[in-house]
């Protein structure tokens, strides 16, 4: 999932401080309804540490009744290319079976596009919701192509 709509950069405040912005909140209950009408309800929540991500996650946690433990927030997805969005996804146990990364692009929609082939260029919007499901129960096994996966908005 891409963070909701954020507020443009306002220096001298920091790239990663920028809040959502009203359309933003509206955008993020609405993907969390999406998430629950797929019946794609995460038991982890990896989040990249940027203000817009973590206010995403706050609304997706408390729109989905989750326990704020199952969010964890990881430096490394701070706007992230897609080696890295993998790696992490990699390291995710076996014994969570729904997993959702919260992050930026232009690394998501890189990744998305890397699952299928067919497209030549994927764009992830704000709030945007990609779902892939894994061929097994192994994160570490997920690969480009291995993949069936749907845009949720």
């Amino acid at each position: 999932m891409r963070h909701a709509h954020a507020e443009a950069a306002q220096p001298p405040l920091p790239e990663a401080e920028r809040p959502l912005s009203a359309r933003g909140r509206m955008e993020a209950a609405s993907s969390a309804a999406r998430l629950a009408a797929a019946d794609c309800v995460p038991e982890l929540l990896l989040v990249s540490p940027a203000l817009r991500t973590r206010a995403t996650a706050a609304i997706v946690v408390q729109a989905l009744s989750l326990q704020e433990s199952c969010v964890r927030y990881e430096s490394e997805l701070y706007l992230a290319p897609p080696a890295t969005l993998l790696a992490v996804i990699h390291r995710c146990p076996p014994t969570v079976n729904t997993l959702l990364i919260l992050g930026h692009n232009p690394g998501l929609s890189e990744l998305a596009r890397r699952f299928d082939a067919e497209r030549t260029a994927i764009d992830v919007p704000t709030a945007g919701v990609c779902c892939l499901e894994l061929p097994g129960d192994d994160w570490a096994q997920l690969t480009p192509h291995a993949a069936p996966w749907k845009l949720l908005s």
